[in-house]
């Protein structure tokens, strides 16, 4: 499961790993791991990229109530996650 991608400063091949970075995020990638990986998609829907059927619409997701500035620290992000359960 890919969760990030980027490109280091001290990079050797940037346009290699900007091709792949491109690939990666391509209708094509992204129906892949959309359909067997069970990923969402990062593309927009207007892509034509469709989720497994599956896999919930985000939309219809139970999501916390919190905005990204209450995850601007790392002990406060951990405490969230905790409260949530997803860290012991």
């Amino acid at each position: 499961m890919v969760a990030g991608a980027g490109i280091v400063d001290t990079a050797t091949n940037v346009d290699n790993a900007e091709k792949f970075l491109k690939f990666m995020t391509s209708n094509v990638a992204q129906q892949y791991f959309a359909g067997q990986i069970y990923e969402y998609p990062v593309v927009p829907a207007e892509n034509g990229v469709k989720t497994h059927y599956l896999i919930p619409d985000l939309t219809t997701l139970n999501t916390p109530d919190l905005s990204m500035s209450d995850l601007a620290d790392l002990e406060g992000t951990a405490a969230i996650f905790k409260e949530l359960g997803m860290l012991d």
